[in-house]
Parts: C-alpha cells; sequence; structure tokens
C-alpha cells in the first residue's frame, strides 16, 4: 500500500454575471437575489462562494458614469467538477447569466470581520473592462499590473482590491471582457467623495491632491482601456461560503437570511 499523500485537485476561480430581465427593477431585484443565488449555490460542495449585488441606485455624478442597471456578481472558486455544478445551477437564473474562467490577484486582503451571509461594511466599486485595441495584449497587462496598480494602492483608500485577468469564456455567448476588478473602501463616502477617494490611503483630509490625482488615474484609464466597452457597478458584497474558518468571526448560517 502507499503512503503518498493524495493530491489535491486543482483550483480555479469562475465569475458569473446576471443581469435581470430589463424590466426587472431595482427593489425587486435587491429583494430576491442573494437568496435566489443562495438556493441555486447550495449543493455545490466546498469551496469559495462570493456575491456582489447592486442593491441601492449609484451616485448620480461619478467620474466614470455608473451602470445604472440591477446585476449580480458571482465569484466562486473550487475544483472544475465543483465550478462545473455551479456553472450548470446558476444558467436557471431569468435573465442573462455570462461566465468567465479568470487568474485572480489580490493587491489588498480584506480581512473579513463579519458574518458569512452579511453584507460586508462600505460598498464596492465593480469594474468590467476591455483593453485599449491600440495596445498589445503585453502592454496591456504591463500598464494595468505594474502602473494601474501600483497608482490606484497609493492614491484611493482601499480596505480591499481583486484583480481579475480574464482568460476563457465558460458560457457560450458570454461578452469579452479583458479585466474584472473590484475595490473595496471602509465607507460609501471613500468611494463618492472625490476628496476621499482620490486623496490617498494614508489621509483622507488630503483634498489639494484631489484634482491632480484625478487627472493622473483619468488619463492613465483612458490610455490602457477601451473606454467605449467599460461597465462601472456600485455594488454590496456578501461572502456566501469560505473555505476556511475564521476564528475571530463566527460564521453565520446563509439559510437565515
Amino acid at each position: 500500500m502507499s503512503d503518498a499523500l493524495p493530491v489535491p485537485s486543482p483550483r480555479e476561480k469562475w465569475l458569473f454575471k446576471w443581469t435581470p430581465a430589463r424590466e426587472t427593477t431595482l427593489a425587486t431585484f435587491s429583494s430576491s437575489a442573494l437568496r435566489t443565488v443562495s438556493d441555486l449555490l447550495k449543493d455545490v460542495g466546498p469551496g469559495e462562494h462570493i456575491i456582489f449585488l447592486t442593491e441601492v441606485p449609484p451616485p448620480r455624478f461619478s467620474m466614470f458614469p455608473y451602470v445604472r442597471s440591477p446585476l449580480a456578481l458571482v465569484s466562486v472558486k473550487g475544483t472544475a467538477e465543483q465550478l462545473s455544478r455551479a456553472r450548470d445551477a446558476l444558467k436557471q437564473l431569468p435573465g442573462t447569466v455570462e461566465g468567465w474562467k479568470v487568474d485572480e490577484a489580490i493587491p489588498v486582503v480584506r480581512k473579513r470581520t463579519w458574518n458569512v451571509g452579511e453584507k460586508a461594511p462600505g460598498v464596492t466599486l465593480l469594474t468590467l473592462f476591455r483593453r485599449n485595441p491600440l495596445l498589445s495584449q503585453e502592454t496591456f497587462l504591463s500598464e494595468w499590473y505594474n502602473r494601474h496598480t501600483p497608482m490606484s494602492l497609493d492614491i484611493h483608500p482601499l480596505t480591499g482590491y481583486v484583480r481579475n485577468r480574464v482568460g476563457s469564456v465558460i458560457i457560450e455567448g458570454s461578452k469579452e471582457w479583458h479585466g474584472i476588478v473590484t475595490e473595496c473602501t471602509a465607507e460609501r463616502e471613500d468611494l463618492i467623495e472625490y476628496g476621499r477617494m482620490f486623496g490617498g490611503p494614508k489621509n483622507n483630509s488630503r483634498s489639494w491632491m484631489m484634482l491632480p490625482n484625478m487627472i493622473k488615474v483619468g488619463l492613465h484609464i483612458m490610455y490602457f482601456i477601451d473606454m467605449r466597452t467599460i461597465e462601472n457597478y456600485f455594488v454590496e458584497e456578501y461572502v456566501l461560503q469560505e473555505d476556511v474558518e475564521v476564528t475571530d468571526k463566527p460564521q453565520a448560517a446563509v439559510a437565515a437570511l
């Protein structure tokens, strides 16, 4: 009998974008989407399940306008078998469901201080984008990873930052994206008030830095991203299931939602 330990199954991350039917109101969607997705994923098995939801109208004025229609972005990590089950389950959602396999990097790890199943504090900016067609893929990735990421960390008061490079489509007919990013702030005002969002992470009162930082960020975004296709969403985050028990905060049953 061999004493070799079993080799863990390779784990991947897939993202699913759920856009409900056009006539669905934000109020109707926000009141039912969390429960609907939770129920569909309950039999997928172990792995991390996170959902980002539009629950309230986005700010009316923004440096780059928000999409105002309802949306849910579901993040699932697991084995190929678990991910396939998640895909089959989520394809049952009414409306349009798209999906992508992504490669994840986490420049700012968000320490969870809330229960599984509860709304995360603060708010999240969700951005889906394509590279500027004038740039090669190599140049695009270099600008994104080596210039824009450090710029974001230096300028924005982020409590969480997840960078997803899209690898392939996993639901036929899904729109082609090159990047999907979530940027979290501790308070709503950190995101919507320019003096705080562009004043630097160490001191939110540096409002005198707002204008030069806005220009710096804006010019670089317009350089490496295709501005004709970018989508920004104002969302809330819920951790539905995670792999590792968090010792400083007990897990709450999602069934209680």
